[in-house]
């Protein structure tokens, strides 16, 4: 026996077996009622068209519904969007105990992927947005002491700007703007922290006068 309201056809799937299993699907005027959910729910636009694209648990149905469909139907309903929390949802704690282990930003995306993990908005994990995420304070020095540490290493093993930028890439260490290594971004980070260093040093012997 079927039922179809408004918003649902209801009914059970009678098998062979004589098993029973009930049915229940939305229609496409139930999906306002499951938009409406999840936003009492808390979640935002962006997190009720990924929940949407994952699929109902009661029904197992998945919708594939633009940003703006969502929006018009919080119109339609009279309900204003959640503003997204930039750090919602995150474990910033896991994020330092992970790198105090001493893994390196693309370690941690890989293991943060392999538990399945999202970013706060919903992605998965990079070696740009790890560093992002641990927070800016301190991050400038943390980038340069890694920056000074892998220059130093690939200078005293004689690698070219070439080999080092190749090498850089494939250890995952971090650049600004989730930017790849080349022999002249190797070269000019070399010229800019030797620079910062003098001047820090130049500083200091003032200091000390």
């Amino acid at each position: 026996m079927v039922n179809a309201g408004a918003k649902t056809i209801e009914g059970t799937i009678v098998w062979t077996s004589g098993a029973q299993t009930p049915l229940k699907l939305w229609r496409r005027a139930g999906l306002d009622d499951v938009v409406r959910e999840r936003h009492a729910l808390g979640m935002t636009v962006a997190e009720i068209r990924t929940s949407l694209i994952h699929g109902d648990q009661s029904t197992g149905q998945k919708w594939r519904v633009t940003k703006a469909c969502i929006y018009g139907k919080l119109r339609r309903l009279g309900l204003q969007p959640h503003r997204a929390q930039r750090d919602k949802g995150l474990d910033r704690g896991k994020l330092e105990h992970l790198h105090a282990r001493g893994l390196t930003m693309r370690q941690i995306a890989a293991q943060l992927n392999g538990e399945g993990l999202l970013t706060p908005t919903g992605r998965t994990w990079t070696d740009s947005t790890v560093f992002h995420w641990l927070g800016r304070r301190g991050r400038r020095n943390e980038l340069e002491g890694l920056h000074l540490a892998a220059l130093e290493d690939a200078k005293r093993r004689g690698l070219s700007d070439r080999d080092a930028a190749s090498e850089f890439n494939v250890r995952g260490v971090p650049r600004v703007g989730r930017r790849t290594w080349t022999a002249d971004a190797v070269r000019q980070r070399r010229t800019t922290l030797n620079r910062r260093r003098r001047r820090m040093m130049s500083v200091r012997k003032g200091d000390s006068k």
